[in-house]
Order: structure tokens, then sequence, then C-alpha cells
């Protein structure tokens, strides 16, 4: 495994849904404004891999104050079943699998 993959063999789709689960119930939905009137309140969620750690971020991204690594990002809602959820930790991965691919190339 290359020093690029670090922290990537912990992110599984699964993984990843369950830790967005725990967000979505332990966020004060009523305290966030949504974007739009109609709109149902949305959370910003990041996933950050670094140094052989996968981490993930909740709420205001102007607040991140480490932005080394490899990074995806979404939102979620109170109402995202597991089956968004999933959707959702998909493309958290692609995003920063991506963005990994594409410091390689620059690298190499």
């Amino acid at each position: 495994m290359s020093e690029h993959d670090k922290g990537f063999e912990y992110v599984t789709e699964q993984w990843l849904a369950g830790v967005l689960k725990n967000i979505q119930r332990d966020t004060p939905w009523d305290d966030i404004e949504p974007e739009e009137m109609d709109a149902d309140p949305s959370l910003d969620v990041r996933l950050q891999v670094v140094d052989g750690d996968a981490i993930v971020l909740d709420g205001d991204p102007q607040f991140d104050r480490d932005h080394r690594g490899y990074w995806g990002s979404g939102c979620i809602t109170r109402d995202d079943d597991f089956t968004s959820l999933l959707e959702t930790a998909r493309d958290l991965i692609s995003q920063a699998r991506d963005m990994q691919a594409d410091c390689k190339a620059d690298v190499g």
C-alpha cells in the first residue's frame, strides 16, 4: 500500500453511512435554518482522509482548520434514510478518491 492509500482502507460505504447516521441522529435539526423557504434544513458533511486517518466533519466548513489530505463534501437532511446516506457516503468517498488520483497524477 502506498503512502497515498493510507486511511482509505478504513473507509467503506457502510462505515461512512453509519457515521453519517450518527451525525444525523445527534444533530439539533430545529436549530438549523433552511437555505430556502420551503426546503428542509440540511447539514454540510465532509470526509477528510489524511495521514492514515479518515475524519468525518459536519457543520459550517469555514471552521475547518486542517486542509490537508483528500476531501469529499456533501449534505444530509433529517429525513435521509439509510439508502440516501449510503449514496452520500459513496459520493464523499468518490470525491476523495478523485482528489487522490489528481494528486498522484501531479506527482507522477
